[in-house]
């Protein structure tokens, strides 16, 4: 009977409901022509088996009648007898109703007045100011008229028009009432703010608006705290929140939003804290989802990861049911902090609060499982991705090819990258980086060299990362030439090289035996600004060993033990014997090579004593 009323039912292409001629219907047992006066009908169409499940008795000795009679004797809808076909069915009815609804809602009527007006002043262009006015004379709009010419600026990007409609409002001063001033400014404030690249025009038409003397209320600060927070300006929405105060306007839930929308953006996340308690002391403002997950994420940005999961834990106690943004910020914030069991954890709880995971989701996932070099269960995610159906994208893709690549997967991730590309999905410099890092792991120079040509070909320029990985690839299969090539190439394209490319292009040639090339790179590198850090000084100083310069290994050496590096601590077996090395070294000149080799034996057994006692303290 509910199923009839008002539907039309379509079985295996015959017709059973309300339909809108006789010749087309079957009716329900209990249902006649003259009874139905459901002006708006619904359609849906079921198979005979669903058909008969609801109106066929679900057991022996029920008739039809019964059936009817004890629903309509049942006073609870929830006593009343159904199947599980009828909910599903009933579901889709009330959407397509819903639907129905919502396309017979009237729209609102467009002034012709106001279209025509406001076509005109876009017409007449930028530099026919006087005209523009001389049409504003004519018409004489008032402020509803103003609102309506402003929306139809808005929709065609016409933002100056829009000030300029309301400033020549604002200078006839014929005011109903001073609000009217109010919001009209505002509505310019918000067109601006909405847009990034306006964000800056509406702090203008904010101090324009005090240069007035026009009142501000709630939403005109609001709107310029956003706007203020879009442009990166903190020290103008601090300023701005302090006139809201001696304004005596108290701040409600959009201020707070705007408060910690800027310290997201401009990464103050102390304030973000204070900010958050303060909304908590308040009265009559209480967070909501929006206000924890902006908050969690400026501080996992802010690199306090763990305060951010214990906002997160915070808000579940409040009651504040967290949303599936809320959870991915909480996952980041494991993945920074390189914590994959508990972002596993929340993913989990997460599906068990009957939220589904998004990519986004997923790929916080997987970058936490990256980060701790969890390899197996990232590519369960990605398997349990695509069983799902879930999209994956270029995020996804490098994640699973980093990981693999760093834990020497290397048919895996060439796997990975061809199902990439299989999928359509475009390549960039961080697929290259993660492919190289596999190619370094399984000494496939040559592999890595043909990458990078393959790249280049199709548009993707390596930038500074995949050059330094490059290099060090090189390095460590003694192929320096190629490395020295290599740079090259880097400083043709405009690529400056940094502390790290130095150090891979130095540990290079130390590894080939070149010890004057590595005194000279070293050179070029102490005429720049940049610091020496303790891999440059040993790979200088093992360069220095095999080419028995003991002078400048010993010059060297104490330019290292000046730093007073902490990765270098003063009493490690490694440095004392370096110190005796270097105490004379006339005497090391004059040293036969085997009691030279005996030295470095030693040098080397100090250097595997500190990374076993360094392997056994953590």
């Amino acid at each position: 009977k509910k199923l009839h009323r008002g539907n039309i039912v379509e079985v295996d292409g015959v017709f059973h409901g309300d339909t809108p001629s006789d010749s087309q219907a079957t009716w329900g047992p209990t249902e006649t022509r003259e009874s139905q006066s459901t002006p708006r009908y619904s359609r849906i169409r079921v198979s005979r088996q669903q058909y008969e499940s609801i109106v066929t008795p679900p057991a022996a000795g029920i008739d039809q009648t019964q059936r009817i009679e004890a629903w309509n004797s049942s006073e609870a809808p929830e006593d009343r007898p159904c199947s599980p076909e009828l909910r599903d069915i009933e579901v889709r009815l009330q959407q397509q109703k819903k639907k129905q609804l919502k396309g017979a809602r009237k729209k609102p009527k467009i002034d012709p007045v106001v279209v025509d007006v406001a076509r005109r002043m876009v017409s007449l262009g930028k530099r026919s100011k006087d005209s523009r006015e001389a049409l504003l004379d004519e018409v004489a709009p008032d402020s509803s008229m103003c609102r309506q010419i402003m929306t139809y600026f808005d929709i065609h990007d016409a933002m100056d028009m829009a000030v300029e409609l309301v400033e020549w409002k604002t200078s006839r001063g014929d005011w109903k009432d001073p609000k009217e001033a109010t919001v009209l400014w505002t509505k310019v404030m918000k067109m601006q703010s909405k847009r990034p690249c306006h964000a800056g025009c509406a702090l203008k038409t904010y101090d324009t608006m005090k240069k007035y003397g026009i009142s501000r209320d709630i939403v005109s600060f609001n709107t310029a705290i956003a706007a203020a927070a879009t442009c990166g300006k903190w020290k103008r929405v601090e300023a701005i929140r302090t006139e809201m105060d001696n304004a005596g306007i108290q701040a409600d839930m959009y201020t707070y939003s705007s408060l910690l929308g800027g310290c997201k953006a401009t990464g103050n996340w102390k304030q973000a804290r204070r900010w958050f308690t303060e909304m908590e002391e308040s009265a009559g403002v209480v967070p909501n989802v929006f206000h924890y997950t902006t908050l969690m994420t400026t501080l996992q940005r802010g690199g306090v990861w763990e305060e951010s999961i214990k906002v997160f834990r915070k808000m579940e106690a409040a009651g504040v049911k967290p949303d599936v943004i809320s959870y991915n910020a909480a996952i980041t914030a494991c993945a920074k902090g390189e914590d994959w069991e508990q972002a596993w954890a929340i993913f989990s709880a997460m599906r068990r609060d009957g939220i589904d995971p998004s990519t986004i989701s997923y790929n916080a996932l997987l970058s936490a499982c990256e980060r701790c070099g969890q390899v197996d269960r990232a590519l369960e995610v990605f398997e349990n991705m695509k069983k799902r159906g879930v999209e994956c994208n270029q995020v996804t893709y490098n994640t699973l090819i980093s990981v693999c690549g760093k834990s020497g997967r290397f048919e895996t991730t060439m796997k990975i990258n061809q199902d990439m590309r299989d999928s359509g999905i475009r390549e960039d410099a961080f697929t290259l980086a993660g492919l190289l890092s596999a190619c370094g792991k399984a000494g496939e120079w040559k592999k890595a060299l043909s990458f990078i040509q393959e790249f280049k070909e199709s548009g993707i320029m390596p930038n500074i990362v995949v050059y330094n990985q490059l290099i060090s690839i090189l390095g460590d299969n003694l192929e320096w030439r190629r490395a020295v090539a290599a740079w090259k190439s880097m400083e043709d394209e405009g690529i400056a090289p940094d502390i790290v490319t130095y150090g891979a292009m130095l540990s290079t040639f130390e590894k080939a035996g070149k010890w004057r090339e590595t005194l000279d790179l070293y050179d070029a590198l102490i005429d720049t600004d940049m610091e020496p850090n303790i891999y440059i000084y040993s790979s200088v100083l093992n360069a220095c060993e095999k080419g028995r310069q003991w002078d400048r290994a010993t010059t060297l050496f104490k330019a290292m033990m000046e730093r007073g590096d902490q990765q270098l601590p003063m009493n490690s077996i490694a440095v004392l014997a370096r110190k005796a090395m270097y105490a004379s070294p006339g005497v090391l000149s004059a040293m036969p090579d085997p009691l030279v080799s005996a030295a470095k034996t030693v040098v080397e057994s100090g250097r595997a004593a500190r990374s076993y006692f360094s392997s056994i303290k953590k």
